[in-house]
């Protein structure tokens, strides 16, 4: 039974979070100032993976990104505002609302339009 619920929680994250795993890559950069965050690639994008959300910012080490870039959090439509600031992105999560969020762990931001 416990395997059957992990199962199907598993398929609904990948339901709501799919795009950043099937057909993506490792990105080349994994390094991070919050913790526990990895990269994937794939679909034109590049996907931060995190395991604690971020109440009020995500903070990335990644490669300055282009003016024209858009984070969402998968499952939103909603456009994140984010700056890039002493080499790292700076994505603002605090305007997101508990409705905003389909998942209930490992939450995937989408850098999309991005020249990382």
């Amino acid at each position: 039974m416990l395997q059957q619920e992990r199962l199907l929680g598993l398929g609904c994250w990948l339901e709501v979070n799919g795009e950043a795993i099937y057909s993506s890559q490792p990105y080349r950069n994994d390094t991070v100032a919050q913790p526990e965050v990895c990269f994937t690639r794939g679909h034109d994008a590049v996907y931060a993976i995190t395991f604690n959300f971020p109440d009020e910012q995500l903070i990335l080490d990644v490669d300055e990104p282009a003016k024209n870039m858009t984070v969402t959090l998968l499952g939103c439509e909603k456009k994140l505002p984010w700056r890039y600031e002493k080499g790292r992105l700076v994505i603002e999560t605090g305007s997101l609302r508990y409705a905003d969020i389909k998942s209930a762990s490992a939450w995937v931001f989408k850098l999309s339009q991005s020249a990382l």
